[in-house]
């Protein structure tokens, strides 16, 4: 539920006229909330101003917009109104409808944050520079933000925490919010380019910092808001950001040809300093079309510098990936490297992995789909397993490894052998592993701290369903999401895991999807798996009994033959009877799903930061999905 200063913020941003007057007057602590408002309310020219006027050297989205140990953390300021008065804001001494708002009664301690135009001694709240134009309540805004304030822990200090103490998705927000941003953050720093061209200086706007990590979704390419408004995708983030850089970079340029023409001559040589710009955290896409814009951008010198979080880059020669990661600035800063279809094979790996141990803070590396084979022996590879093994295991801090689709069978100690550190999650999903890769992770020291294991894509019908077991049986205090889909696991197969599977006493996530499993199976499955409290998300299969019996239609394109095969009307009968048995277990908390689209919007929210040591129990409420 809103809080009311949210509400009240939501007034205010909704009338542009009188919310840029009121910027100058309003206390500091309030622009988060104004600004939170304007990005759900899209109020883009407020967002502009808000931007221009910011008060803080930091603006933050994670911050305003997500959730952060549990509850807002707006720059810091901590409890507004947690000190204002003790929780009273005291009588109201002045006139409502004129220009003061009146006596507060109490102390203001260290919130002390400008003042509004009229006296600032602790007491009076002075007067708002007049009339706020009458187009809105403003006594009823005004009232509210003090009543807001007054509050203090109960509504402004936890607003819309979560309710089972876990963190929230952060709100994504519009592209014309994201935009807006970006091109008033440029608007800014040209302002103090020409100034200081001019030897005057532009100290509105104290933003130093801007934090746009974790906006966009990297999985998807659209995605909609509530609402059916678009979301920037990553991707566009990122050249947005890199043609801004660029902009101030030519803007920059340009102004000192004019300052140095303005100064020629022996009596006037001095020159104003340049005015500090902004740096941008933020998280990078990179491809082959935007390559070029993003390595101008990181390699030209720019009062707008991009920072990077999590880099993300596809389809890119060798050589592109090298020049992107020595561009980037502050490696310390590095925290994830997803490098997919990339067809770098294993050479490529030996050539671009050394570069990245510059990122000495990296805790995730990705390199899903590289057209990696090592089962037949060829001259040189045993050099480069060595090569890459040992880069590998500079990586001190390491913690999720993704090698998917990698066909490493037989070689998986040579590639996790020089590790220092282990590993908390591990994707080898269709590695063509066989039983000895499988023994060497039972016994390995990540097996007791794997958190994430997906193993996808094995056949555990036959010889592998042994190692399996006993690798499980390793992870299974520490295990809280296991991937088995498409591994050709029957009733039986799956019946012989169920005791190693019971005492994964942490699971939160199961995915069984792909696998030939029945309808009666399945229910063994979820009587089995009900025991594990924690255990929020199972992704089953289609069961085998509701594929119809004739053959699907040679015809259709091959994303339609699974859905042409199915009996829809079973699968539903299947669903429901599913949904009764979790409501007769008292589990209407765990998701049973045959969805793997909504699988994967299920388990952000699950996962939310990996690596977190609370668990998921508690808040139960949801229904078993289709």
């Amino acid at each position: 539920m809103d809080t009311l200063v949210f509400l009240c913020a939501r007034r205010v941003v909704a009338h542009l006229p009188g919310a840029r007057r009121a910027l100058d007057l309003l206390p500091a602590e309030l622009f988060p909330f104004l600004f939170r408002a304007a990005i759900a309310d899209g109020r883009v020219l407020a967002l502009r101003e808000l931007v221009a006027t910011w008060p803080f050297p930091v603006l933050s989205f994670p911050r305003i917009l997500g959730h952060q140990d549990g509850h807002r953390d707006h720059h810091q300021v901590g409890h507004l109104g947690g000190h204002l008065g003790g929780h009273w804001v005291g009588h109201w001494d002045g006139h409502l409808g004129g220009h003061w708002v009146g006596h507060l009664g109490g102390h203001w301690v260290d919130h002390r944050v400008g003042h509004l135009g009229g006296h600032w001694d602790g007491h009076w709240i002075g007067h708002l520079g007049g009339h706020w134009d009458g187009q809105w309540d403003d006594h009823w805004v005004v009232i509210g933000w003090s009543l807001g304030w007054s509050l203090g822990d109960h509504q402004v200090g936890h607003q819309d925490g979560p309710r089972d103490g876990h963190p929230l998705p952060m709100e994504k927000p519009r592209r014309s919010c994201v935009q807006a941003v970006i091109l008033a953050v440029v608007a800014q720093l040209r302002r103090a380019l020409d100034g200081a061209a001019r030897g005057t200086r532009e100290n509105r706007c104290h933003l130093r910092f801007l934090d746009m990590t974790g906006l966009q979704d990297t999985t998807t390419t659209t995605t909609t808001t509530g609402g059916g408004a678009e979301e920037m995708t990553l991707w566009s983030n990122t050249v947005a950001l890199a043609k801004a850089s660029l902009e101030i970079s030519k803007h920059q340029t340009q102004c000192l040809k004019r300052a140095s023409k303005r100064h020629k001559g022996p009596t006037n040589t001095s020159t104003s300093p340049p005015p500090i710009g902004v740096d941008i955290k933020t998280d990078l896409f990179v491809n082959s079309t935007s390559f070029g814009v993003v390595r101008d951008a990181l390699q030209h010198q720019s009062l707008l510098r991009l920072r990077c979080r999590d880099f993300h880059a596809e389809e890119l020669s060798i050589a592109a990936l090298v020049t992107l990661v020595e561009s980037l600035e502050d490696p310390v800063e590095v925290r994830r490297v997803d490098l997919r279809f990339n067809n770098l094979k294993l050479t490529g790996l030996c050539v671009v992995v050394p570069y990245l141990t510059r990122f000495t803070h990296l805790l995730s590396l990705k390199l899903p789909y590289s057209n990696v084979d090592v089962r037949r022996s060829t001259p040189g590879m045993e050099a480069a397993l060595r090569c890459l093994a040992a880069h590998l295991g500079k990586l001190a801090n390491l913690k999720e490894l993704n090698l998917g689709s990698s066909r490493l069978s037989g070689k998986l100690r040579q590639f996790l052998g020089d590790l220092q550190t282990p590993l908390e999650s591990l994707e080898l999903a269709f590695c063509y592993l066989l039983p000895g890769d499988f023994s060497f992770l039972s016994q390995s020291f990540h097996a007791p701290r794997l958190k994430k294991l997906d193993l996808s894509g094995h056949d555990f019908s036959n010889h592998l369903l042994q190692p399996l077991q006993h690798l499980l049986e390793e992870t299974s205090t520490s295990l809280l999401h296991l991937d088995l889909m498409e591994c050709h696991l029957t009733d039986t197969g799956l019946e012989v895991l169920f005791p190693t599977l019971s005492r994964c006493s942490h699971l939160r996530s199961l995915g069984l999807f792909g696998n030939p499993l029945s309808t009666p199976g399945l229910k063994k499955v979820l009587r089995t798996m009900v025991a594990l409290e924690d255990l929020n998300l199972v992704v089953y299969p289609c069961p085998t009994d509701c594929y119809l019996q004739e053959p699907p239609r040679s015809t259709s394109p091959p994303n339609q033959l699974f859905e042409d095969a199915v009996d829809e009307e079973l699968l539903a009968a299947v669903k429901v009877e599913l949904d009764q048995m979790l409501v007769s277990l008292g589990r209407t908390d765990m998701v049973w799903t045959s969805n793997l689209c909504q699988r994967g919007d299920l388990l952000d929210v699950i996962t939310m930061e990996f690596g977190q040591s609370s668990t998921m129990g508690g808040g139960r409420g949801v229904a078993a999905a289709p």
